[in-house]
């Protein structure tokens, strides 16, 4: 668990809190860091479940508490999660025929009466507490770009409002069956809304925009603000007092409606972003780096508790002065019943980013990943315990023999030696910092270990000593396969030619062929499930098929297009299945010809699986997730790209992204048009122009951004955005470059 730090920035006498007077001590804040008994994610037998972390581990945007015991928290991949025991367990509701799409907020009115909202205009509303959700129209018009909705609010159940991406504010007064468009401002992104009834209404967003209407939106006026800010939340008590936060930790407070505002400043410098003021003293505001600050004068002094600096607080709320719950980034969750004296974590810790597993039988388990983390399970992976590895490097790959020999590989040079099932870890070889990718036994004494630049190494007596095996420095391994006790595949990249290369040796790994085969981008995994038939697949989406033997490869047409993968798994000669970044997970039930994505639930990056059976498999990867199924991994998941038709102007989020060597940014027209796909840097300069011409109607996934700019030189890394435009919209995405 992560130790939370605190400080304080004002002393203040006491709190009055809560029932009767009850004095809180605000010179010192105390935080518990007792582990309340967790419940798991209720799930049913279709498709994946979490194992770790609990209840879930997606990203998390707002909560909304409609009672104590009642909440509902929305995130990442359509995550929906309610509580109605006060938190002691969650139920998971989340829309997986809608996986693409990120909530970013959710409101109520009641226990019964809800509503959703996020990526690509999606509206969901639910009429029986959050058990059941339905989509409604946002009502943009045809072919007009596709919004990110950022927030949602109703005055009562048939009146509501929500906002988002260019500056657009849709109201309805029908309890959402009808949507209609009432503001936009192309350029400007609207954070948040609020009403005090069905007439006024605010509405803040960057740029230092302010909107308030008296008459139910028919006219909506700008009103001056301090400065340029990027509002992010906000809350209103009366039709007069209300309170901003932005990006640089700073509070606004209006006693007039929002026709003048006075800085609060909190003492930090990182983003706020959700506020709820419990009364029109109290208050708590939410922000990145697990802060939490809190006011007892209505803002004039604010209080800061650091409840956990890897996580960024992203909603927050309250019923009553004493009972409230945060949510944040990797699923986390605390809540309070004191009045925020004290934060109770309730997500179980995520350990770190995993990247690989070994298991020997049914029942035991092992994975690594970063910090030097190991990870060892005795029950299938339903409870973990951490092993001592004595390093802090990345811990790339593990494999074990039987129940007491395992072996790791770091991406900096280090092996590591166990020979207790992993109470205690050797080092036995290191590198020089050289990047090890893959660790494999050949037999009880034989075993392998490569990685990038031409680094292989191998030992003959079970892992105890190593020796290492001169092969050109071109030749970088990203996995193994072995076929039987002479004969290993291998696949890599070609660091010269920068290009995907299978390699096959038939003396142990002593010597390598490099096979002939159509250039692809770097191949990640291999696998066969014969003598004559194998995989291999990797960056872009790349599935690559052998039927004889490997001299001959061909790539696999009837595939999704879609993210890198990382690793694949045949559980026979019929069923297999391939993860990689994003969240994605593809399956084939007939030998690899055809191929089709699984919805995982999550958008993590998945860098291991393996399967018991053709039923029984498990996933890991980014943020501690470790995902489990019964059936297969669930139903074939319609990918919105290739098999829903959007009736809108369509930016689709760019894969891979993150990315280093290359990005694909797919799109929507609803008509034949001319479009313009320009690439920017964060200061608005054109870096790139990757489309500029006419285009049919239909899907587009054919552009591709390889990292360079207009001269032909490569762009830094950071962050970048890409936006499209035609003569009816634009629409701006984000990606990262790193090399």
């Amino acid at each position: 668990m992560t130790i939370s730090k605190e400080r304080t920035i004002k002393y203040s006498q006491g709190l009055f809190f809560i029932i009767g007077l009850l004095l809180i001590n605000c010179f010192f804040f105390s935080i518990s860091y007792s582990q309340p008994g967790l419940s798991s994610v209720s799930s049913s037998a279709e498709g994946w479940f979490w194992l770790n972390p609990l209840p879930q581990g997606n990203d998390l945007s707002d909560i909304i508490m409609t009672s104590p015991s009642h909440m509902i928290a929305v995130g990442n991949s359509a995550t929906i999660l309610v509580s109605t025991d006060g938190g002691s367990s969650w139920l998971n509701r989340t829309l997986t025929d809608n996986l693409q799409k990120k909530l970013r907020a959710v409101y109520f009115v009641d226990d019964n009466n809800g509503w959703a909202v996020g990526d690509s205009s999606v509206i969901l509303r639910t009429t029986n507490g959050g058990n059941n959700w339905s989509f409604q129209s946002s009502g943009i018009p045809k072919g007009s770009a596709a919004v990110t909705l950022t927030d949602i609010y109703f005055a009562s159940r048939d009146i509501g409002w929500v906002t988002g991406s260019g500056g657009n504010i849709f109201s309805t007064r029908n309890g959402g069956t009808l949507w209609s468009p009432q503001f936009s401002k192309p350029g400007v992104d609207l954070q948040s809304i609020r009403s005090f009834n069905d007439r006024l209404v605010w509405s803040c967003g960057n740029f230092g925009l302010f909107l308030r209407t008296t008459n139910s939106g028919t006219k909506w006026d700008s009103l001056n603000t301090p400065g340029p800010y990027t509002f992010k939340g906000m809350d209103f008590l009366s039709p007069s007092v209300g309170w901003m936060t932005d990006t640089h930790g700073m509070v606004f407070h209006t006693t007039d409606s929002g026709s003048t505002w006075r800085a609060q400043p909190t003492g930090i410098n990182s983003s706020l972003s959700g506020i709820k003021m419990v009364t029109i003293n109290y208050g708590f505001a939410a922000g990145d780096k697990g802060t939490i600050v809190n006011t007892t004068n209505g803002g004039s002094t604010w209080y800061i508790k650091i409840i956990d600096t890897t996580v960024n607080l992203t909603g927050i709320d309250f019923k009553g002065l004493a009972s409230g719950w945060v949510v944040g980034t990797n699923g986390k969750m605390w809540n309070t019943s004191d009045a925020g004296a004290q934060w109770v974590p309730y997500s179980q810790s995520s350990f770190s980013n995993l990247r690989s597993i070994a298991y020997v039988g049914d029942s035991l388990f092992w994975t690594t990943g970063e910090k030097g983390a190991i990870l060892f399970s005795s029950d299938a992976g339903h409870t973990w315990s951490p092993q001592v590895s004595n390093t802090t490097e990345r811990l790339v790959d593990v494999q074990f023999w039987n129940a007491q020999r395992g072996i790791a590989v770091s991406d900096t040079g280090t092996i590591l030696l166990t020979i207790d099932g992993g109470a205690d870890w050797i080092s036995r070889s290191m590198s020089n910092n050289r990047i090890f990718r893959t660790v494999k036994f050949l037999d009880s004494l034989n075993v392998i270990a490569a990685g990038d630049f031409g680094l292989e190494m191998i030992s003959n007596d079970a892992g105890y000593n190593w020796s290492p095996v001169s092969i050109p420095s071109w030749m970088s391994f990203s996995s193994i396969f072995v076929l039987d006790s002479t004969t290993i595949w291998g696949a890599g990249e070609d660091t010269l030619k920068k290009k995907g290369e299978i390699f096959r040796s038939t003396d142990k790994g002593l010597s390598w062929v490099s096979l002939n085969i159509t250039p692809v981008p770097r191949l990640s995994t291999i696998w066969f499930t014969s003598h004559d038939v194998g995989f291999t697949a990797g960056r872009w989406g790349r599935i690559l098929k052998t039927s004889d033997g490997g001299n001959t490869w061909y790539q696999i047409t009837k595939r999704p297009s879609g993210s890198d993968y990382r690793k694949m798994f045949f559980a026979d000669q019929k069923y297999g299945w391939i993860a990689g970044e994003d969240g994605t997970i593809v399956k084939t039930q007939d030998g690899g010809q055809n191929w089709f994505p699984l919805s995982s639930g999550t958008n993590h990056n998945l860098h291991s699986l393996f399967f018991k059976d053709s039923l029984t498999g498990y996933v890991f990867g980014d943020g501690g997730t470790i995902l489990k199924t019964l059936d297969g991994g669930g139903k074939e998941f319609k990918n919105p790209i290739t098999t829903e038709t959007p009736t809108y102007l369509t930016l689709f989020p760019n894969y891979p992204n993150p990315f280093n060597a290359g990005t694909k940014i797919p799109f929507y027209l609803p008509k034949a048009t001319h479009v313009k796909l320009i690439v920017y840097d964060l200061l608005g300069k054109n870096v790139k122009v990757l489309l500029d011409e006419d285009r049919a109607d239909g899907s587009h996934e054919d552009v591709v951004w390889d990292g360079l700019n207009g001269n032909g030189q490569q762009a830094a890394n950071g962050i970048y955005f890409y936006r499209l435009v035609t003569p009816s919209g634009s629409i701006t995405g984000k990606m990262l470059l790193i090399r």
